[in-house]
């Protein structure tokens, strides 16, 4: 049976449970009944997130030229398409870390999955180029909260001997999805046309978010 971080045993602890001391609170787990997390399975599902985050920063760049072809617009409207969402996660990284510790990094972090899924899919669908930013923009919201969230998730999910490899591999995920993204992005579109960027972001987005919402 593991101590509180204050010395005391957790609230309710008894002689047949281990606590196990996550994210700041006490998660307690019956020698016969659910077990705690699979810190690796925390990463993995943290890892989608990032990846899709970061691979969506880039990959849409490539696409700027068909899709400036499509709406009959300068290449100059259609780089607020990349400045957006740069600048909304810019903006609200901060403030998604601080809800997180207001409320439960989890479910800040599932639904801003689930954000990121939705508007891309309806970025895939936009009929217009402002609809197009203004989704992008919604996308952003859903990249901060996961941004936000992935490395103190990671953190709390891991004892003190992993926790630096863990920290270390989500650092891989995101720098993967910005450098894989030009390479991706030319391919879908080259396959599927621009529209294929976003709307294959929709499965994975809402797929990673149950997972995420039952996980963490």
């Amino acid at each position: 049976m593991l101590a509180a971080p204050s010395g005391r045993l957790a609230p309710g602890a008894g002689y047949n449970q281990t606590v196990t001391i996550r994210d700041g609170r006490a998660l307690e787990a019956d020698r016969s009944g659910e077990r705690p997390l699979n810190p690796w399975l925390v990463l993995a599902t943290v890892s989608i997130g990032t990846f899709m985050a970061t691979l969506d920063s880039s990959s849409v760049n490539v696409a700027l030229p068909a899709i400036a072809h499509d709406y009959g617009a300068s290449i100059a409207q259609v780089s607020w398409i990349s400045i957006i969402y740069f600048l909304v996660i810019t903006c609200l990284l901060l403030v998604m870390g601080r809800l997180a510790d207001l409320t439960k990094r989890g479910p800040v972090y599932a639904a801003g999955m689930a954000i990121l899924g939705l508007a891309s899919g309806l970025c895939g669908l936009a009929p217009n180029l402002g609809w197009l930013v203004a989704m992008r923009a919604l996308q952003a919201l859903g990249g901060a909260m996961v941004m936000a969230n992935s490395p103190a998730l990671t953190a709390s999910a891991f004892p003190g001997h992993q926790r630096g490899a863990a920290l270390g591999m989500v650092t891989l995920v995101a720098t993967v999805g910005s450098s894989a993204g030009p390479t991706v992005g030319g391919f879908i579109i080259a396959t599927w046309g621009w529209h294929g960027i976003f709307l294959i972001n929709l499965p994975i987005g809402l797929i990673g978010s149950v997972q995420a919402f039952r996980l963490l």
